[in-house]
């Protein structure tokens, strides 16, 4: 009995037990990154995780980060720093990005970053964890302003424009840059500022400049040029001096050596010319309030101008142009007197005579020069001719009231729709005009050479009367034109790859004959010739039919109708080489082979050349036999 009441308080126990062991929520939190960048904002990862045995609800994080007594160490950015989790169950966790700006003034430190932490199990709890992060040091050199000025060397005795440069070399942005000129060396004087200036910002690789105006003193040397210097970047703020050296060159003897000169240097005379006076400053002295007078001479009047100029500088190597309207009465060489009063770079007055030597040309009057060409001298006969007439006023003087008549001699060639007739009311120098004409050639003119005559009147710039004519000649060319008016084949029925005869009719309908005309058969996919190369036709005339005759065999045909092309060539009237392809209509009909070998031998051996000398004996006999009847019979 005993045995069994143990056994019972055993199980008892071993139920009992997990009951009893049964923990509450434990919420345990953790950083992805303990090491932050000072200067940057870093992408930090809260872990939360329940490692408790019991559920928590409504969960509320927030985070508070470490500052110094005067500003933020650390700022969280786009963020509140409070965070909101419905529930956690055991061994459940959650992630919260955290975006944390770290100022360049925690670098070198260790922080802690507290969270607070407040749930509901059975009640609200709140607890406060604490997490430590470590910020390297700054391996930074800051903000670093070099100087800069240009140029660094004065010229003694004037007001120097000088450009002072300030560039942040270093890797942090300046800020509040306050530049200070405590002091200037007594050779040298700031003007039209009280030396000081306040820029907000100079970033990184940035360069700012300020022109300043120096006065330079005459005494030579170099100088030293203090410049104060405070400002500021993200670590500290500091205050440095820097000098600048300036340099003061030895004084050379200042002079002005003005050189005068006129372009062109030839005017014509009777007529306004423009022309430009040209002042160079060879010295090296500054020229100011400088007052140029010019004096007329005989013979040369000043139009538009009183011929009084004020400059107010010149400097060294500078050069200066005026421009003036002279009118010369009568040729020669004329010298142009000028006066020159100003004040040098010691402020010492001078004046100075010069002359410029002028040469007027004697006034031609223009001459006024019409030339007239073709644009085509070869006429087609039997067509209407467009062609170009090319009026052009080589001279150097201005056509006015030009008038253009064309005439052709009768008969050969004619004028069509117009009267050849032309009007124009001014043809400047230089000027080209292209005026139509339709001319049409008669077919009998073909080879002929006809001369057109051109009559152009006009008047001159000075307004004479002028007439000129000029004689050009036309050639008339014919132009053969082939028309094909049968063929015929021999045998009518010829058979595959046995040779056949091939006799072509055709007629010349074009203007002019066809001399030395050559036939060039060609082979084409069904036709293969075996005639020469070339045939030689001759000289084919205007409307006298002519034949020629090719032989072919025939490859892959059958009855139908064929198209059978040769080239030709020919010189024409003017004696130039035409050449073109003739497509000659051909009607096939295949005959019946046979099998016999006399056949075949009696059908490769034909040669319609045989033919053709038969019939040429048979009417050479004929004619012999005519002539002698007539002698008989006289």
């Amino acid at each position: 009995m005993l045995k069994y009441k143990i056994i019972i308080l055993l199980l008892l126990i071993s139920i009992i037990q997990p009951v009893f062991s049964y923990s509450p929520p434990n919420l345990s939190i953790s950083l992805d990154k303990t090491t932050l960048i000072a200067g940057e904002n870093n992408l930090v990862y809260l872990t939360i995780r329940n490692i408790g045995d019991a559920k928590a609800y409504q969960i509320w994080i927030s985070i508070s980060l470490p500052s110094s007594a005067t500003s933020s160490l650390m700022v969280l950015n786009g963020s509140d720093g409070k965070w909101y989790i419905d529930s956690l169950d055991s061994l459940e966790k959650a992630s919260i990005p955290l975006t944390i700006y770290v100022s360049p003034l925690a670098a070198g430190g260790l922080y802690q970053i507290t969270f607070t932490i407040n749930y509901q199990y059975y009640g609200s709890k709140t607890e406060t964890r604490s997490i430590g992060v470590y910020v390297p040091p700054i391996e930074s050199k800051g903000a670093q302003l070099s100087l800069e000025i240009t140029p660094y060397e004065l010229e003694p005795g004037i007001i120097n424009n000088v450009t002072l440069k300030i560039k942040n070399i270093g890797d942090m942005n300046a800020k509040q840059v306050i530049i200070t000129l405590s002091s200037t060396p007594p050779s040298i004087s700031l003007i039209k500022s009280d030396g000081k200036w306040i820029i907000e910002l100079i970033k990184v690789g940035d360069e700012v400049t300020i022109p300043l105006s120096i006065y330079a003193s005459s005494t030579p040397g170099q100088y030293q040029f203090p410049i104060s210097l405070s400002y500021y970047d993200d670590i500290k703020s500091k205050t440095e001096t820097r000098y600048l050296t300036l340099i003061i060159p030895t004084i050379t003897p200042s002079y002005v050596d003005f050189n005068l000169n006129i372009i062109p240097q030839e005017i014509r005379a009777g007529e306004i010319s423009r022309a430009l006076i040209i002042i160079h400053n060879n010295g090296n002295g500054y020229a100011k309030n400088i007052q140029i007078n010019l004096m007329t001479t005989t013979g040369i009047v000043l139009f538009n101008s009183n011929g009084k100029w004020l400059i107010e500088e010149i400097k060294p190597n500078e050069t200066v142009k005026i421009e003036v309207d002279l009118y010369a009465t009568t040729s020669g060489v004329y010298q142009l007197p000028f006066t020159i009063t100003y004040y040098d770079s010691f402020l010492r007055f001078k004046q100075e005579n010069y002359y410029i030597a002028v040469k007027v040309q004697p006034n031609f009057s223009p001459v006024s020069i019409i030339d007239i060409n073709l644009n085509n001298s070869i006429l087609k006969a039997g067509e209407i001719n467009v062609i170009e007439l090319i009026i052009e006023n080589i001279g150097d003087g201005d056509v006015n009231s030009l008038m253009i008549t064309v005439s052709l001699p009768s008969g050969a060639v004619a004028l069509m729709g117009m009267d050849g007739s032309f009007y124009l009311n001014k043809l400047r120098s230089g000027e080209v005009v292209h005026l139509p004409i339709r001319i049409f050639a008669l077919p009998s003119a073909s080879g002929s050479l006809v001369s057109m005559t051109i009559t152009a009147s006009y008047f001159d710039e000075n307004g004479k009367s002028k007439q000129q004519s000029s004689n050009l000649g036309l050639i008339i060319k014919g132009t053969p034109d082939f028309i094909i008016l049968d063929s015929y084949v021999y045998p009518s029925q010829i058979s595959p790859g046995l040779p056949f005869s091939l006799t072509v009719s055709m007629i010349n309908l074009g203007t002019s004959s066809a001399q030395s005309m050559m036939i060039y058969p060609k082979q084409s996919k069904n036709f293969r010739p075996i005639s020469d190369e070339k045939i030689f036709i001759g000289d084919v005339a205007v409307n006298i039919p002519t034949s020629f005759t090719i032989s072919y065999i025939a490859e892959n045909i059958t009855d139908g109708k064929y198209i059978v092309n040769v080239d030709y060539s020919y010189r024409d009237s003017l004696g130039q080489i035409y050449k073109g392809t003739l497509e000659i209509p051909v009607k096939i009909s295949i005959g019946q082979q046979t099998t016999t070998t006399q056949r075949t031998i009696t059908q490769s051996s034909f040669n319609p050349y045989i033919l053709l000398i038969t019939f040429l004996l048979i009417v050479i006999v004929c004619v012999f036999v005519v002539i002698y009847i007539k002698k008989r019979r006289s």
